[in-house]
């Protein structure tokens, strides 16, 4: 059975601060080819929320002054990021924002840093519409990638001869029957596909819990890209066993 992650030949890393790189076999990198590579090694994330966090009372004296000088230059990095208007407002949802997750597909951390730009700026409804329709594209890219190693299976007969597919409930059912998707994925897709009926078919509510609604399908969405496509989770496409290192199996 083919998963979701040995379906693509493309793999991007991003590094903390870099730009980001694209290894696509075969290809050179690092003066290797990417065809011979016996794995793929996952770097860093984006770990400032939490760099922004209060100090405890509970750390000793080295710890807070670390703290505090940590939180200084990634204050002054943001803010030079955002801008100075409502700075305040914007580092707040920054915050509540959390971390952001890595996904080892592609266009998953490039769409995903501009929904999360959106949402920090205040542009709740857009990233509330952004969300789902990434939610959307995940469902189509999965379907399309996978459907032909299913024609046995029931399901295939409902989606083989479409290019594309709005309808959440028959995607999500023909990936959970494939095995494709993990349980928790399967329920905040189902999450993320109630709060796209809420956003894109007219609630008079959204026009004043946007906000609400907007973290709440961001929180959806990035649960999807840390569960099912995850650089840092046990999951059996993983090595786990060298220290301090992830990696995927060639394989």
């Amino acid at each position: 059975m083919r998963s979701a992650l040995g379906g693509s030949h493309r793999i991007r890393a991003r590094f903390r601060g870099a730009e980001e790189h694209i290894i696509e076999g075969p290809a050179t990198f690092h003066g290797q080819n990417a065809a011979s590579m016996k794995r793929f090694r996952i770097f860093g994330f984006d770990r400032r929320a939490l760099t922004l966090v209060e100090e405890q009372e509970h750390w000793d004296e080295v710890a807070k002054e670390s703290h505090r000088d940590n939180r200084q230059q990634t204050l002054s990095a943001l803010v030079s990021e955002i801008g100075e208007a409502r700075s305040d407002y914007k580092l707040a949802n920054f915050v509540d924002l959390h971390p952001k997750p890595l996904s080892i597909f592609a266009f998953h951390n490039r769409f995903l840093g501009r929904i999360r730009t959106s949402f920090v700026m205040a542009a709740y409804y857009p990233a509330l519409t952004a969300a789902c329709a990434l939610g959307e594209r995940i469902l189509n890219h999965l379907l399309l990638l996978l459907r032909e190693d299913y024609k046995a299976t029931p399901e295939y007969k409902h989606v083989y001869n479409k290019d594309s597919f709005d309808n959440w409930d028959l995607a999500i059912e023909a990936l959970t029957s494939w095995c494709v998707l993990l349980p928790s994925v399967v329920t905040e897709f189902r999450k993320l596909r109630d709060r796209r009926n809420d956003a894109i078919h007219f609630r008079p509510e959204v026009d004043t819990n946007d906000r609400e609604l907007a973290l709440g399908a961001i929180r959806s969405l990035e649960s999807i890209l840390s569960n099912q496509f995850s650089a840092f989770c046990p999951q059996p496409w993983f090595i786990t066993s060298i220290p301090g290192e992830i990696y995927i199996k060639k394989e």
